[in-house]
């Protein structure tokens, strides 16, 4: 069942997360200034500026940075610093108990989809597919707004410019998806996302082809 989600309001702390890739340490600290201009602390920890080939560290340092956001208390919500590749290397290192007693929204989006659709698949928890933090560094006014009423629990109507739609109707149920490769490569994998009854969307990488 799927519960509902915390708000997060200014003056909240999210903790920064690297499930992925390494990052751009200017566009991080841009991004970093996005949020406190937004009113919210931010704790990255310094695991997260470790460097292991491409990726942001060991796989079970990234994960670990993860399970303290979820035990800590003082941690209102969950960013990733960006997405890349690596976040499916994470899942096996998680401690899902211990998220599951300690449930807060999570916000990603890109190979950031192996996190979310696994969260929501073990625990329950409702997810965020949203930006980064380094994407918070090039943002326009209205994603800044989108993020800020989501973190609120804003239910405004939203709209997809240039979204393909696969069949016309109306419908109900429980909005599952994301990046398009990423749910390929949990297929047959005990983290496979369960689509019964869900409204399904995906993001396809530029130059992609169906």
């Amino acid at each position: 069942m799927i519960k509902s989600i915390n708000t997060i309001k200014p003056g909240d702390t999210l903790g920064i997360c690297a499930p992925s890739g390494r990052f751009d340490m200017e566009k991080f600290n841009r991004g970093m200034e996005v949020l406190k201009s937004l009113g919210f602390r931010a704790e990255a920890p310094k695991e997260i500026f470790q460097s292991k080939r491409y990726l942001a560290g060991n796989d079970m340092e990234r994960a670990g940075v993860i399970n303290r956001h979820f035990f800590d208390p003082g941690i209102a919500g969950i960013l990733c610093a960006r997405g890349g590749y690596g976040a499916l290397r994470v899942l096996n290192h998680l401690d899902w108990d211990l998220i599951r007693k300690n449930p807060k929204p999570f916000i990603g989006f890109s190979d950031i989809t192996a996190v979310l659709t696994a969260l929501m698949s073990q625990t329950g928890m409702p997810v965020i597919h949203g930006p980064h933090v380094v994407s918070l560094a090039t943002a326009d006014e209205g994603t800044l707004n989108s993020f800020l009423n989501t973190l609120s629990g804003s239910r405004e109507t939203m709209e997809v410019p240039g979204a393909g739609i696969i069949r016309e109707g109306l419908c109900t149920g429980i909005l599952r998806g994301g990046n398009l490769a990423t749910l390929c490569h949990l297929l047959g994998t005990r983290f496979q996302p369960d689509f019964t009854g869900a409204v399904l969307f995906f993001r396809r990488h530029r130059g992609a082809r169906l």
